[in-house]
C-alpha cells in the first residue's frame, strides 16, 4: 500500500541521513576532513527542513575551514549566510559572518573580512551581549589589527573584554588578549 512505502522510504532517508551523520563525527575524530564535509553535503541533501539543512551545512563549513579546504569552506559559508540574511536570522548572520571572516583572513584579505565583520555587527547589533556577537567583535578586532591598521583597536578590545568576561567566554578573552599583546 502507498502510505506502508512512503513512511518506509521516510525511515531509510532517516537512517541514511543518520548513517552519514555517524560517519562524519567518526571522520572528524580522525581528522579526515575532507571525508567529514562529504558526509555532511551527503547527509544535508537528505534533509528537507531547510533549517536543519543549513545547521548541517554549516558545521560542513567549519570543517572544510578547519581542513584547509577554503574554497569549499569559502562556497559552504557563503551559502549559509545568504540564507540566514534571506530568513533574517540575526544570530545565524553573526555566526555566518565570523565564518565567512575567518575564511577571507585565511585568504589573506584582511580588508574584505572587516567589511564583512562589520556588516554582521550591523545586523546582529553590534553591543549585544549573545556569544555569537560577540564573537564578531573579537573577529573585528582582530581583521582591524591583521589589516594594518591598528588605529582603535584597543578601544574594541576594551569595549568587548567586559562582555566576554562576564560571560566567561574564555575562548574570545584569549583572543582579544593576543590580539592586544
Amino acid at each position: 500500500d502507498w502510505s506502508s512505502a512512503v513512511c518506509s522510504s521516510d525511515r531509510s532517508t532517516e537512517a541514511a541521513r543518520a548513517a552519514l551523520l555517524a560517519a562524519a563525527d567518526r571522520a572528524s575524530v580522525l581528522h579526515a576532513t575532507a571525508r567529514t564535509v562529504d558526509y555532511l553535503e551527503s547527509a544535508a541533501d537528505l534533509v528537507e527542513d531547510l533549517a536543519v539543512r543549513m545547521a548541517i551545512r554549516e558545521r560542513a563549513a567549519d570543517e572544510a575551514a578547519q581542513g584547509t579546504d577554503i574554497a569549499r569552506a569559502d562556497t559552504l559559508a557563503r551559502e549559509v549566510l545568504a540564507w540566514h540574511r534571506e530568513h533574517g536570522d540575526r544570530l545565524g548572520i553573526a555566526r555566518g559572518s565570523a565564518r565567512l571572516a575567518w575564511v577571507l583572513l585565511y585568504q589573506g584579505r584582511p580588508q574584505d573580512a572587516r567589511a564583512e565583520l562589520t556588516a554582521g555587527l550591523e545586523v546582529a547589533g553590534a553591543d549585544s551581549d549573545e556569544p555569537d556577537v560577540i564573537r564578531l567583535s573579537v573577529d573585528l578586532a582582530r581583521a582591524t589589527m591583521m589589516s594594518g591598521e591598528p588605529t582603535g583597536v584597543l578601544e574594541m578590545i576594551d569595549r568587548v573584554l567586559p562582555r566576554a568576561e562576564r560571560l566567561d567566554l574564555r575562548p574570545l578573552i584569549a583572543d582579544l588578549l593576543v590580539t592586544r599583546a
